[in-house]
């Protein structure tokens, strides 16, 4: 396998500048803004906001009554939304500092100027970079994303993913990836 990586074609690509923001965009709009995240933490929130106003009206209707840990059922609920605004606050302030954080990986990873190449044979994916080379197997990916200019390789193992521009990846080979990815990932 290593010594097909070293006869394959080599698609090369050269890091432009901003290149550490836009993959840091892409890739946390591929694993923390998942439209499914999103859509979760907006119903919560209007769900708990809902149940609020609900309980507000029946206590003014029926009076106060012990409830859970001898609140009446308005702190109760009161406590229950601010327990979820909380932790919408929390996600939407940790998006900015996740995004700050993976933009300093990048730039120390891929400087402006730095040159990254793939290879691609019938069972693995070949990168070189600065960093050194790495030759992984098709199987190893339990889910490809194209999002922006970017390709998201995610293993099937841990949470470890490959972030590359979506230009070393010819399209036959991307389907290719994507075919064996759907496939393991059943």
């Amino acid at each position: 396998m290593i010594a097909e990586a070293r006869e394959a074609f080599e698609y090369r690509f050269a890091v432009p500048r901003r290149y550490a923001q836009r993959a840091a965009a892409a890739f946390l709009g591929a694993t923390i803004m998942r439209p499914g995240r999103v859509v979760l933490i907006v119903v919560a929130v209007l769900v708990s906001l809902l149940a609020w106003v609900a309980m507000s009206v029946l206590e003014g209707l029926t009076g106060s009554a012990p409830g859970l840990l001898g609140l009446s059922r308005w702190q109760t609920m009161s406590l229950l939304v601010g327990f979820v605004v909380m932790l919408f606050l929390l996600y939407v302030l940790v998006l900015p500092l996740s995004y700050r954080a993976v933009v300093r990986q990048f730039r120390a990873a891929f400087p402006p100027g730095t040159e990254i190449a793939t290879r691609f044979g019938s069972e693995y994916l070949s990168t070189k970079s600065p960093q050194g080379e790495s030759t992984m197997r098709y199987d190893a990916f339990g889910k490809l994303t194209v999002r922006d200019d970017f390709v998201i390789l995610r293993l099937r193992r841990g949470t470890t993913a490959v972030v590359l521009p979506r230009e070393l990846f010819p399209e036959q080979w991307l389907s290719y990836i994507q075919n064996i990815v759907r496939v393991v990932g059943r």
